[in-house]
């Protein structure tokens, strides 16, 4: 390479872009609990070194697979989405079955936490 591939293809800039997923799976180690299903594809790679944490790629599952899961799952197992600005849906939210509740932003990333869904509104007529 020569110095106008080196700043044409951000080749010093690699380091301080991949320090954020190390930046992003220690947070989750520190904040997010053990028996957690953390969805997330871009961090995926460092959640999986740095953290002993499930995993679910969105990628590699369709929206009803994910309700799916998320039935079958223990009433007391959370959900977290560890998403890339780019992964997030247009108006900013995790592109998955909610509702969610942004956790931190580090870096381009943010993590969420799935809210329990409201209970369904009661519409027995009142007396």
């Amino acid at each position: 390479f020569g110095p106008r591939q080196t700043r044409d293809l951000h080749v010093l800039g690699v380091p301080a872009n991949e320090r954020r997923h190390r930046l992003i799976a220690e947070w989750a180690a520190a904040h997010i609990p053990k028996n957690a299903l953390v969805v997330t594809m871009q961090a995926s790679g460092a959640l999986y070194f740095y953290t002993d944490l499930p995993i679910l790629r969105p990628d590699l599952v369709t929206p009803e697979h994910f309700e799916r899961y998320r039935r079958q799952a223990p009433a007391d197992m959370p959900v977290f989405a560890i998403l890339d600005h780019w992964e997030l849906a247009a108006d900013g939210q995790p592109p998955l079955p909610g509702p969610w509740e942004k956790q931190t932003e580090i870096q381009f990333f943010s993590a969420w936490r799935q809210l329990d869904p409201a209970p369904p509104a009661d519409t027995t007529p009142a007396r």
